[in-house]
């Protein structure tokens, strides 16, 4: 039989599969049940401190699945930039005022995407900001790093194009998309007279 205990937040006795654990407590759990302390989150990480908390929290996650170095500065760092540096409490005002639109909620985009998270390297923009500035950096080749470059090698002159992605070598050329990355992995010789490759990618981890 399950070991019970009360959530001190809603009074409901429960099992202790229903708690998350907390290796400082003396049972080893929470206090307060996962449902109960998912609501308290998103209730902090909607105030203006967890929010900012929060965007600390994605930086460092980031940080490490790029192999960046992480940031040189501490949540309370960027809590204190934030609020003295730029106007992150107009912004956040308007997105509470939203409704929480996600679209409107305030984000730091790095200014060089190929440098660690600093703070003379962060800007203050809107997540829907973010989002359409990283999209259309990678369209216009200023931001490659989730795109495999592609280098087609022509088979009469020898000429050598590359481009940022297959995507965009399909659309200067005007040939298949599809076709570029079966030539890439050998499946078919050429495409639009061209032998295609994956360029070698660059160790961009700082």
């Amino acid at each position: 039989m399950s070991e019970l205990k009360e959530c001190s937040k809603c009074g409901k006795i429960k099992s202790f599969k229903e708690f998350n654990k907390r290796t400082n407590s003396k049972d080893g759990l929470m206090g307060d049940c996962r449902i109960c302390h998912n609501k308290r989150c998103k209730k902090y990480y909607k105030t203006l401190r967890g929010m900012i908390v929060g965007i600390y929290n994605s930086q460092t996650f980031h940080s490490k699945r790029r192999n960046h170095t992480l940031q040189d500065y501490t949540s309370e760092e960027l809590i204190n930039h934030a609020v003295e540096k730029t106007n992150i409490i107009e912004m956040y005002t308007n997105w509470v005022k939203s409704g929480y639109n996600s679209n409107l909620k305030p984000s730091f985009d790095r200014l060089d995407d190929y440098k660690p998270y600093t703070l003379d390297n962060l800007q203050l923009i809107t997540w829907g900001e973010n989002n359409k500035k990283g999209y259309e950096d990678r369209k216009n080749g200023i931001n490659n790093k989730q795109s495999k470059a592609v280098i087609g090698v022509h088979k009469g002159s020898g000429d050598v194009v590359e481009f940022y992605s297959t995507h965009e070598a399909s659309r200067q050329l005007n040939i298949c998309n599809s076709n570029i990355s079966k030539s890439c992995k050998g499946k078919i010789k050429s495409v639009g007279g061209y032998i295609w490759s994956y360029k070698e990618p660059e160790n961009t981890a700082l």
